[in-house]
């Protein structure tokens, strides 16, 4: 016990010289220490004090400070009681239109416009068919001038257009197709873009621009029922004949006719299921067959 208490002693003692060895660090090396101001070159400070008053300089040059301040009211920065006048609003003035010239573009002076809804009857340079694949391009030729404000399209302007779809004749008697896009126009030795469709071709009326075949479905399901209607026929004769002779052949008479009945309602229950293995008719437009194109959208043209 004696042993540890010796060694805490130590310990005390060394931590108290250190304490003592700080404070007395502080205390010698502090007043060392010399003010910024010693360090402050103040000889041309002193120079100009010699050569000049600067008290004097000072006193004319400053303005002498206010004996007293002015004393403020407290109702100096009240708000005013009075309403506030709104100034009225003053009328912007529009220009007068009767001393100004009307602007008019140079593309007013130059272009037309070719209004949608407009017909050219033309005639086709080209032979077409249901078979003639998509993407063949196709021209017509206009037979009659063409009006139009500031404009006439005269008579052997060139348009042009190209099969946008095509197909022969199906089965189920469904018939052939031709789609022709017509897509420009040549003026004045200028091309230029145009929707249009074909609204008459080859003399007859088109609706929404698909030339059809005819359709022969009800036709092949008559044409069907020949099969029966012959032999029905046959069958009529063969009764007459057995009556005409008489005897045992009028008991067999009415059975040839009951046969040739049977099959003719036979023949007519199947003919619309006959049909559907027929097809329809197919389309052939020879050259120089008359065409009817109408814009579908306005179209704009140099003069």
């Amino acid at each position: 016990m004696k042993f540890e208490y010796i060694s805490s002693a130590k310990i005390y003692s060394m931590g108290t010289m250190k304490k003592i060895f700080t404070l007395l660090l502080i205390f010698f090396v502090f007043p060392m220490w010399t003010p910024a101001e010693d360090f402050v070159d103040d000889s041309i400070d002193s120079a100009i004090k010699t050569k000049y008053n600067t008290k004097k300089i000072e006193d004319d040059l400053l303005p002498a400070l206010p004996e007293e301040l002015p004393v403020f009211e407290d109702n100096v920065f009240s708000p005013s009681t009075e309403p506030s006048v709104v100034l009225p609003e003053k009328k912007q003035v529009q220009p007068s239109m009767s001393n100004t010239t009307p602007y008019v573009s140079n593309a007013a002076k130059t272009s037309a416009v070719l209004n949608s809804g407009k017909k050219f009857r033309v005639k086709l340079q080209n032979a077409v068919s249901d078979r003639t694949p998509p993407g063949t391009r196709l021209t017509f030729v206009t037979q009659y001038p063409e009006t139009f404000r500031y404009i006439t399209i005269p008579a052997g302007t060139i348009f042009k257009g190209r099969v946008k779809d095509s197909h022969p004749p199906y089965l189920s008697g469904n018939g052939g197709l031709i789609v022709i896009e017509v897509n420009e126009i040549i003026y004045k030795g200028a091309s230029y873009e145009v929707d249009a469709k074909i609204s008459v071709a080859d003399g007859k009326k088109i609706f929404f621009n698909n030339i059809k075949g005819k359709r022969k479905f009800m036709k092949n399901m008559w044409n069907s029922t020949s099969f029966g209607s012959k032999f029905m026929k046959k069958m009529w004769k063969t009764t007459c004949s057995s009556l005409s002779k008489g005897g045992l052949d009028i008991i067999v008479a009415p059975f040839s006719f009951a046969l040739g009945a049977v099959v003719y309602a036979g023949n007519v229950a199947a003919s619309p299921v006959l049909a559907l293995f027929s097809k329809g008719g197919s389309i052939s437009i020879p050259a120089n067959s008359r065409f009817v194109i109408q814009l579908e959208k306005d179209a704009v043209v140099l003069k």
